[in-house]
């Protein structure tokens, strides 16, 4: 996201985006690649010289009416929506997925793998990252929308017994 805006489902890479994943070393190389839907996770991951299996789970949130609109637009039209969005973002957009939801379809994705020995990259979106945390750090869903996700973060866990959190990558340079 380079603007202030929300997320198009039909949101793609540019071509800065695309050099800067191209230039991304993944070591060690994954076993599994899961892909989120939508085109930009499937560019990035093309960019990555990844594929792998598209997986519903790893969707971004789901904007509603205000996918793909700027922060000063919906600011102008409906200024209480959009301070009530601000002070408690995890209840959702209206019309659109509350981020319990989000946290719910990730952690029983993350919970059926969990018993997998296999190094597994997901290629997805900044919803599904602090989706990921908030089911790891086991914190109020509130607390993951203070998470800053830039364009290519890496998000690294582990799984034994319970899931650890072992890094987060801030993402590419000047991303």
């Amino acid at each position: 996201m380079r603007e202030g805006a929300f997320s198009r489902l039909s949101e793609e890479i540019d071509e800065a985006g695309r050099s800067k994943a191209g230039a991304v070393s993944l070591r060690p190389a994954p076993q599994r690649v899961y892909i989120g839907p939508g085109p930009a996770a499937g560019q990035t991951a093309q960019a990555l010289g990844l594929s792998g299996s598209i997986e519903p789970s790893l969707a971004d949130m789901d904007w509603g009416g205000w996918r793909g609109r700027g922060l000063m637009d919906i600011q102008e039209e409906d200024p209480a929506a959009l301070a009530a969005w601000m002070k408690n973002p995890a209840a959702g957009v209206p019309g659109g997925e509350p981020f319990e939801a989000v946290r719910r379809r990730v952690s029983a994705w993350m919970d059926d793998l969990a018993a997998s020995d296999a190094r597994i990259l997901a290629v997805t979106y900044p919803s599904v990252l602090r989706a990921a945390l908030a089911h790891v750090l086991g914190g109020p869903d509130a607390t993951a929308f203070r998470i800053d996700v830039a364009p290519l973060a890496r998000l690294t866990l582990s799984f034994n017994g319970v899931w650890r959190l072992q890094g987060l990558e801030a993402g590419a340079p000047d991303a």
